[in-house]
């Protein structure tokens, strides 16, 4: 069972729009969907907590930037008590088409510098992410492009995302991982016509 779900990106205004801050942006939909949620910070990071189908998850935004995640989430992990299987992060991913999300249960970093931090820290690869693709064409410098905003064409479909995402993440607190795999995994959400 998820306990913990974690929204990757960088603390900042000058962060706060760009492709690399996809998982705080969730968690942020997240909270303004949940009733009378109260944030505090705990462990170098902003946190509060919501019931989905009665389980009773805390949801999190590192604020030690992307690179120094996992000494959050290690923070987190001790104060309270959880395995790696607990946790879902979310977090944005290069290597897959913009609108298209994927849950998987474990896996390397895929080069991204915020699993790897995670890695790292809880010394284990794993534990569930959902892997959110922002890629739109060819890249010729991944740093630029991870930190670059959103385009026009994407903005329109951005908040349509989000919500996507929160969907699927309700899905894995209500009926498991394997149930929200086989319905949102290799689908476009702006190529698919059948949705949930």
């Amino acid at each position: 069972m998820i306990k913990l779900v974690v929204g990757l990106g960088n603390p900042g205004d000058e962060y706060k729009f760009t492709r690399h801050n996809l998982g705080f942006m969730v968690i942020d939909r997240l909270k303004k969907k949940s009733r009378r949620p109260v944030t505090k910070r705990e462990c170098y990071s902003q946190v509060f907590s919501a019931n989905i189908c009665r389980n009773r998850m805390l949801f999190i935004k590192p604020l030690t930037y992307m690179n120094l995640s996992g000494k959050a989430i290690s923070c987190l992990f001790r104060k309270h008590d959880l395995l790696p299987e607990e946790m879902l992060i979310i977090v944005d991913d290069i290597a897959l088409p913009f609108g298209e999300v994927r849950i998987k249960t474990r896996g390397s970093s895929g080069g991204h510098n915020g699993l790897e931090s995670i890695i790292e820290h809880i010394e284990t690869e794993n534990f569930p992410r959902l892997r959110m693709g922002i890629l739109n064409n060819n890249v010729d410098d991944m740093v630029q492009f991870v930190l670059s905003e959103f385009n026009k064409n994407e903005e329109k479909q951005l908040e349509e995302l989000i919500d996507y995402a929160a969907s699927c993440i309700k899905n894995i607190a209500c009926k498991g991982i394997q149930f929200a795999q086989k319905y949102f995994n290799k689908k476009n959400l702006f190529k698919e016509t059948e949705q949930i």
